[in-house]
């Protein structure tokens, strides 16, 4: 059942059941968005808000909050994204506070102003995942599932300028004690971004850190995260700043996030793109990275550590280093505490291809390059798949590089109950791909066969296995490699 809002709707079914959908229009008193979210976080008895307002303008004129599970998405058959944007003369430090599970698609969230002025964003961030204020303890708060689908975010400034000083994230998983009056930290179940364009944000696209040892040590600053299919035009401003940053706690005792990234086209952006610190099992694959800013001054493209974190198949190309003291293009280590293990790279599925695109300059990475449609760790294209608008005819793929013995992150990961690993043969060999539990038990034995040089794909069906961590082991003409892999139930 969908419900427009207007304010006699609003006095009469504020009794009525969850799973209601509020319809509201752009610049209509009593039924906009601000309406909507006013009516919901007082208790009335909806769960989506759907934006219909064909191109419409959305405005605030104060930071709005997400305080019960709510869903807010364009309607179905708009041909314009609605927009939500600071009302003329009104300076928002944010737009969206959330401290409950929170899903959001198909919505454009604009810094600038209709009368081309730019938001002064104070609180450094347009939408700030925030513990409940109302919750107190760490252990009280609940771990938030957030879901970003098919939005668009431009013009991201913290001093109202387009200057490179002016910070403020698209998206912030808050840390500091002053975001909320309890100093508790906010914390991620499941984050989903996916199929997002960000342009023109002056700092840290999405940002989620904890600082210290000292700081929630036994927290981890999420269950999962997964940003894939998603493109990242001008962003990142200078003192090392990454688009993507997730940094979890230095601490001894830190429990590690799974951060998967993949698909993911990053242009004229600073030269650090993904910057993980203190997490295992973090996945970097299928980037495109072209045409950086030189406003680093020092530091990695991509930054990964601990056990089971990998690079593979990044393309990059006019990496500008200009006035950096020290640059490499990709760190894979132990991170800054012992025992965790390494990160690894793999070498053979770095690539420095020219990306041929359409026309960059006016906003159009359409990839012509043949090289770039055959190149990921499936085979397929490199970069947000949504520019992959112009592969090569069937049967003309170039000559690929020569095939090098590796093992890739198994995806999904988490997973349950299937899961699927990639690997690569640099010749004819014998090759075995077991699964083994942590006490070593042999669990699966994949593959034990004999295999020309080549990419290949095996699926592991866990449904009749316990949920815990388990390692797989590719062996060949006796080398092996090894990763982890996590199973949920």
């Amino acid at each position: 059942m969908r419900l427009v809002v207007t304010s006699l709707i609003l006095v009469c079914l504020v009794s009525m059941s969850f799973g209601q959908t509020v319809q509201a229009q752009a610049g209509v008193a009593g039924a906009d968005l601000a309406d909507a979210l006013a009516a919901i976080n007082g208790g009335y008895a909806a769960d989506v808000i759907e934006l219909i307002t064909d191109g419409g303008f959305y405005e605030f004129s104060a930071t709005d909050s997400i305080s019960v599970p709510l869903t807010i998405r364009a309607a179905a058959g708009l041909a314009v994204k609605p927009t939500i944007r600071a009302a003329v003369g009104d300076t928002l430090g944010r737009y969206l506070e959330v401290w409950a599970d929170f899903t959001v698609e198909n919505v454009i969230f604009e810094g600038t102003r209709s009368d081309g002025s730019l938001n002064i964003f104070s609180s450094k961030d347009v939408i700030a995942i925030v513990p409940n204020p109302a919750t107190g303890t760490q252990a009280n708060t609940p771990r938030l599932d957030i879901t970003i689908r098919g939005c668009e975010f431009y013009n991201v400034s913290e001093s109202g300028t387009t200057e490179v000083s002016g910070k403020a994230n698209a998206i912030r998983v808050t840390k500091d004690d002053t975001d909320v009056a309890s100093g508790v930290k906010a914390v991620l179940g499941v984050m989903l971004v996916e199929d997002c364009h960000f342009e023109n944000i002056y700092d840290k696209v999405i940002l989620a850190q904890k600082v210290s040892g000292t700081d929630d040590d036994a927290i981890r600053v999420a269950d999962s995260v997964y940003v894939r299919n998603s493109t990242f035009v001008n962003c990142a401003g200078p003192d090392n700043q990454a688009c993507i940053a997730f940094k979890g706690a230095k601490g001894a005792q830190v429990l590690t996030a799974v951060l998967t990234f993949e698909n993911l086209t990053f242009y004229n952006s600073n030269a650090r793109t993904i910057y993980s610190r203190e997490s295992e099992n973090v996945t970097v694959r299928n980037i495109l990275i072209a045409n950086t800013n030189p406003l680093g001054k020092a530091g990695t493209l991509i930054n990964i550590d601990r056990d089971g974190s990998s690079i593979s198949h990044i393309n990059t190309f006019d990496i500008d280093t200009t006035g950096m003291s020290t640059f490499v293009l990709f760190e894979g280590g132990p991170g800054e505490q012992t025992g965790y293990g390494n990160a690894t790279i793999d070498e053979a599925t770095l690539y420095e291809y020219d990306p041929d695109f359409t026309d960059a300059a006016n906003g159009n990475l359409e990839v012509n390059s043949p090289y770039l449609y055959f190149r990921s760790s499936t085979g397929g294209f490199i970069g947000d798949i949504r520019w992959a608008t112009a592969p090569p005819p069937v049967g003309t793929a170039p000559e690929t590089k020569p095939m090098a013995f590796s093992l890739s992150q198994n995806y999904p990961n988490p997973f349950n109950p299937s899961t699927s690993i990639n690997f690569t043969l640099e010749m004819e060999s014998k090759v075995s791909l077991v699964v083994h539990d942590m006490r070593g038990a042999e669990v699966a034995t994949l593959v034990s066969e004999t295999r020309p040089s080549g990419s290949y794909t095996a699926s592991w069906n866990a449904a009749e296995a316990t949920a815990g961590l388990y390692v797989y082991t590719l062996t060949t003409n006796g080398q092996s490699i090894s990763k982890k892999m996590l199973l949920l139930k």
